[in-house]
């Protein structure tokens, strides 16, 4: 699934071999994320800036609330059978949510920006949790 950019990005590829845009500040945790052998779908280092911006197809009605609700989050969207394991990753990080994404068979996961970098530390420092 290909949506327009908003983030300084790098273009990565994945463990199936397709070339895709991570926002710079994910690049991380989606990096990690793929060795423990998860499969993503999307990532954003700040929900309410890509909403602002209107890559995330957010409804023109539902903008502003929705920017409001995401600002200042990051998000990762993984296969819905893996959230729980990933889910252990985030057992003390304030304010994580978890909720169905648009996509069947997959949830969103999201947390404040500012714990990227724990995340990305805790999930590096993990053995395969998921295959």
């Amino acid at each position: 699934m290909s949506v327009p950019q908003h983030h300084p990005s790098q273009l990565l590829t994945t463990p199936d071999g397709e070339r895709v845009e991570i926002d710079d500040l994910m690049v991380p945790v989606v990096t990690e994320l793929w060795r423990l052998g998860f499969e993503t779908l999307l990532s954003c280092q700040d929900g309410g800036e890509a909403t602002l911006a209107g890559t995330t197809g957010a409804e023109p009605d539902q903008v502003q609330r929705l920017a409001r609700l995401n600002a200042g989050r990051a998000w990762i969207t993984v296969r819905a059978d893996a959230a729980p394991a990933l889910l252990t990753a985030f057992n003390d990080i304030d304010s994580v949510r978890s909720t169905p994404a648009r996509a069947n068979g997959w949830t969103s996961i999201s947390w404040p920006t500012s714990a990227i970098d724990q995340l990305a530390e805790r999930l590096a420092a993990l053995p395969c949790l998921h295959t």
